[in-house]
């Protein structure tokens, strides 16, 4: 599933106009704000699962914050070693994203990410805080997608 903003004539107006009221709400605070933005982008990525996780790189661990869509490992609280996460790959990015389409297909099949975490497509951007790496958000699916 190709998301809206690429498909349609004058979608990215509306797309942004759209974003900018779920984040930029000012009754809301900024979980439900994520709560929000998750609900609509996993819809439109074709997507089952997002979250906002934290990243302790002293600790090497990756918890989950705020997450969406039911997935065992996914749950808010719950932590992986961030040896077993895509988002290792996508801290240690350059440009700071990963994007996976179908993981068996681009080689994951044997990573510790796709053994632990069984997702088949996953897109991830790191986030910081004054400079420093906080975490990442990230949309995910167990399925592979175009």
């Amino acid at each position: 599933m190709t998301h809206s903003i690429c498909t349609s004539e004058g979608g990215e107006l509306r797309y942004f106009q759209r974003l900018w009221r779920t984040l930029l709400a000012p009754n809301l605070d900024p979980r439900t704000k994520l709560e929000q933005l998750f609900e609509q982008e996993t819809a439109e990525f074709g997507l089952d699962h997002a979250f906002l996780s934290h990243i302790d790189l002293e600790n090497e661990t990756e918890r989950f914050e705020v997450t969406h869509g039911s997935h065992a490992a996914l749950e808010p609280g719950a932590t992986a070693p961030l040896s077993k996460t895509y988002c290792r790959k996508t801290i240690a990015d350059p440009e700071g994203t990963v994007a996976v389409s179908d993981a068996v297909a681009e080689g994951w099949e044997d990573d510790p990410a796709y053994e632990a975490f069984e997702l088949g497509s996953y897109l991830g951007t790191t986030v910081s805080v004054e400079d420093h790496l906080y975490g990442t958000l990230c949309f995910v699916g167990a399925a592979a997608r175009d």
